[in-house]
């Protein structure tokens, strides 16, 4: 009932708000208002640079986030929310939720997602596994999307295959990409130093995806043995990078003669900023191993629950056994597998998975993007 009155009012809220003149204006939404990364954020910064005549607004739940300038933020749920999406010209999101706001025939809603090549099944896929409000919500936001972003063919075949696409899809690449083709030395001594470290130190990120069931334990990596191992096979000093998905709400155990080296970076906006400044990678079924392999950096899985994982809730898609590198599924196994390391085996392994899965990755996404929304704020 209150759910129902809450949806009521924001429903009229959007429908008052729909009566006022569209601008020249571009608001841009990350995870619902989760700070300024991904796909949007790139975008973004490209409208900027090439100082394209348009008001850009982004939605966030901080207001201390910090943006750059020419970017005014307003906060999500706010009145000025409501407004600002209700007489905007052009949206760009990365998600696929409905939007409260009644969409006019001058409005154009870009949807970049946030990857491609995913490893898990998404959307239609699993559409009986999903909860019905999430369903109506990405079908009614597929229904009045205008164009979607794709980085090859497979991807644009996926979009119409799973995500209820039918409009026009723009094979730009991703331009949250961008960085891990044009970042520079002075882009990871930024990144880095938002961490008290330097360039000259080692940095392994670890990011693993969440359990459908909520589970934290099957991130028990024994952290000192990893950075010692690491440590042996790239001498110098480790440190290690901690971000868990946005779905993972509980800490997990650091051993603590290595406190010290463990950093938390979950709350750094971009992750793909983390990925241009970080040397190696451990995941699990996570697809930011494709960002890893586009820069040829190592990637070490770890794997403890694989047959639960695969064969259980969404599942896996045969892309992910195709992978070429081992599926550790214990700490010793990742440990000797971090040791025996050759990059130039692994190199010639991940050439052939990224000829056979990977898209446009030239770093110049952004700009094609930013090229047709032009055309649509003109």
């Amino acid at each position: 009932m209150v759910n129902s009155l809450k949806k009521l009012i924001r429903n009229m809220i959007a429908f008052v708000f729909s009566l006022f003149p569209v601008q020249n204006r571009v608001v841009f939404i990350n995870f619902n208002g989760r700070g300024f990364g991904c796909n949007p954020k790139y975008i973004a910064l490209e409208m900027l640079r090439e100082q394209v005549a348009a008001e850009l607004i982004w939605f966030v739940h901080n207001l201390n986030e910090p943006l750059p300038l020419g970017i005014k933020k307003v906060k999500w749920g706010s009145f000025l929310f409501y407004y600002e999406l209700a007489t905007a010209k052009v949206i760009v999101t990365n998600v696929k939720n409905a939007l409260p706001f009644h969409k006019r025939e001058n409005q154009y809603l870009v949807q970049t997602w946030h990857g491609s090549n995913a490893y898990k099944y998404v959307e239609k896929e699993v559409e009986n596994q999903l909860s019905p409000q999430y369903i109506a919500g990405s079908k009614e936001n597929s229904a009045l999307t205008d164009l979607f972003i794709s980085d090859s063919p497979m991807t644009s075949q996926w979009y119409r295959d799973s995500f209820w696409c039918k409009c026009e899809i723009l094979e730009s690449g991703m331009p949250r990409n961008d960085i891990l083709q044009n970042g520079t030395v002075k882009d990871k001594e930024r990144i880095l130093s938002s961490f008290d470290l330097s360039v000259d130190d080692k940095v392994i990120l670890y990011a693993p995806t969440f359990r459908d069931n909520g589970s934290m334990n099957y991130y028990n990596i024994e952290f000192s043995k990893v950075l010692s191992a690491l440590s042996e096979k790239w001498p110098g000093k480790w440190y290690l990078l901690l971000r868990l998905h946005p779905n993972v709400h509980n800490s997990i155990k650091i051993e603590p003669e290595i406190a010290d080296r463990i950093i938390n970076a979950a709350e750094y906006g971009d992750a793909q900023e983390l990925i241009f400044a970080s040397d190696c990678l451990i995941t699990d079924y996570s697809s930011i191993c494709n960002d890893f392999m586009m820069m040829d950096k190592p990637v070490f899985l770890f794997t403890s629950d694989y047959e639960e994982y695969a064969h259980r809730g969404r599942g896996l898609k045969s892309n992910y056994d195709e992978l070429p590198m081992p599926k550790n599924k214990t700490n010793q196994e990742l440990v000797e597998t971090i040791k025996k390391f050759d990059e130039k085996e692994y190199r010639k392994a991940i050439g052939k998975y990224k000829n056979k899965y990977f898209g446009i990755a030239d770093g110049k996404a952004s700009e094609r993007v930013v090229r047709r929304i032009k055309k649509m704020l003109d």
